[in-house]
Protein backbone atom coordinates (compact mmCIF):
# COMPACT_ATOMS: atom_id res chain seq x y z
CA UNK A 1 0.00 0.00 0.00
CA UNK A 2 1.44 3.41 -0.92
CA UNK A 3 1.82 6.19 1.77
CA UNK A 4 -0.93 8.27 0.89
CA UNK A 5 0.28 12.38 1.68
CA UNK A 6 -2.92 13.87 2.23
CA UNK A 7 -3.44 11.94 5.59
CA UNK A 8 -0.12 13.39 6.72
CA UNK A 9 -1.44 16.95 8.09
CA UNK A 10 -5.11 16.31 9.03
CA UNK A 11 -5.06 19.52 10.63
CA UNK A 12 -4.91 21.91 7.86
CA UNK A 13 -7.67 22.57 7.20
CA UNK A 14 -8.43 24.58 10.65
CA UNK A 15 -8.96 28.30 10.76
CA UNK A 16 -6.48 30.39 12.32
CA UNK A 17 -6.54 32.07 15.13
CA UNK A 18 -8.04 35.38 15.71
CA UNK A 19 -5.82 38.32 16.33
CA UNK A 20 -4.58 39.59 19.52
CA UNK A 21 -6.83 42.00 20.27
CA UNK A 22 -9.96 40.04 19.27
CA UNK A 23 -8.25 37.62 22.55
CA UNK A 24 -8.37 40.79 24.81
CA UNK A 25 -11.68 41.69 23.97
CA UNK A 26 -13.41 38.47 24.58
CA UNK A 27 -11.46 37.99 28.07
CA UNK A 28 -13.05 41.87 28.43
CA UNK A 29 -16.40 40.71 27.66
CA UNK A 30 -16.08 37.17 29.65
CA UNK A 31 -14.64 39.36 32.48
CA UNK A 32 -17.56 41.33 32.92
CA UNK A 33 -19.81 38.74 33.78
CA UNK A 34 -19.01 38.75 36.89
CA UNK A 35 -21.83 35.91 38.44
CA UNK A 36 -20.20 33.47 36.56
CA UNK A 37 -16.64 34.50 35.65
CA UNK A 38 -15.54 37.02 39.35
CA UNK A 39 -12.69 35.26 39.60
CA UNK A 40 -10.65 35.34 36.24
CA UNK A 41 -11.75 33.96 32.92
CA UNK A 42 -10.55 30.20 31.48
CA UNK A 43 -8.82 29.25 28.81
CA UNK A 44 -11.64 27.13 27.27
CA UNK A 45 -13.73 29.68 28.00
CA UNK A 46 -12.18 32.17 25.51
CA UNK A 47 -11.98 29.28 23.34
CA UNK A 48 -15.77 28.89 22.76
CA UNK A 49 -16.38 32.65 23.06
CA UNK A 50 -13.73 32.50 19.73
CA UNK A 51 -15.49 30.03 18.37
CA UNK A 52 -11.77 28.01 18.43
CA UNK A 53 -12.29 24.42 17.41
CA UNK A 54 -9.64 22.00 18.69
CA UNK A 55 -7.63 20.00 16.65
CA UNK A 56 -7.70 16.31 16.12
CA UNK A 57 -5.48 13.82 16.91
CA UNK A 58 -5.17 10.47 15.60
CA UNK A 59 -3.93 7.51 18.02
CA UNK A 60 -1.89 6.11 15.36
CA UNK A 61 1.31 6.86 16.65
CA UNK A 62 4.02 4.89 18.38
CA UNK A 63 1.61 3.46 21.03
CA UNK A 64 -0.86 0.71 20.08
CA UNK A 65 -4.46 1.99 20.99
CA UNK A 66 -3.90 5.60 22.04
CA UNK A 67 -6.70 7.90 22.18
CA UNK A 68 -7.90 9.89 19.05
CA UNK A 69 -10.42 12.22 18.32
CA UNK A 70 -11.01 16.04 19.06
CA UNK A 71 -8.93 17.70 21.71
CA UNK A 72 -9.90 20.79 23.70
CA UNK A 73 -9.95 24.21 21.79
CA UNK A 74 -8.29 25.37 25.13
CA UNK A 75 -4.74 23.83 23.81
CA UNK A 76 -5.27 25.71 21.12
CA UNK A 77 -6.00 29.44 22.34
CA UNK A 78 -3.67 28.69 25.75
CA UNK A 79 -0.07 29.54 24.07
CA UNK A 80 -1.66 32.86 22.81
CA UNK A 81 -3.45 33.79 26.14
CA UNK A 82 0.25 33.27 28.06
CA UNK A 83 1.86 35.57 25.09
CA UNK A 84 -0.29 37.86 26.59
CA UNK A 85 0.31 37.66 29.77
CA UNK A 86 3.56 38.53 29.04
CA UNK A 87 3.16 41.18 26.78
CA UNK A 88 1.03 42.82 30.13
CA UNK A 89 -2.42 42.77 27.74
CA UNK A 90 -4.12 40.24 30.82
CA UNK A 91 -3.37 38.78 33.95
CA UNK A 92 -3.53 35.73 35.47
CA UNK A 93 -3.51 33.67 38.37
CA UNK A 94 -4.05 29.45 39.33
CA UNK A 95 -7.22 28.55 41.20
CA UNK A 96 -7.26 26.10 43.80
CA UNK A 97 -7.53 23.38 40.88
CA UNK A 98 -4.55 24.71 39.33
CA UNK A 99 -5.93 26.28 36.31
CA UNK A 100 -5.02 29.51 34.90
CA UNK A 101 -7.34 32.49 35.10
CA UNK A 102 -6.88 35.27 33.33
CA UNK A 103 -8.48 38.96 33.41
CA UNK A 104 -7.86 41.92 31.62
CA UNK A 105 -4.67 44.42 32.52
CA UNK A 106 -5.62 47.82 34.07
CA UNK A 107 -4.51 49.68 31.19
CA UNK A 108 -7.33 46.82 28.77
CA UNK A 109 -10.24 47.62 31.01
Amino acid sequence: MAYDRRRRSHNQRLEELPDDDAFVEAVKVLYADLRRYGNGVRADDVAWKLGVTGANRLGNGAVKGTWSGRMSGSLRVSPRLRSLVKQGRLRSFHDEHSRWRYYPAEGER
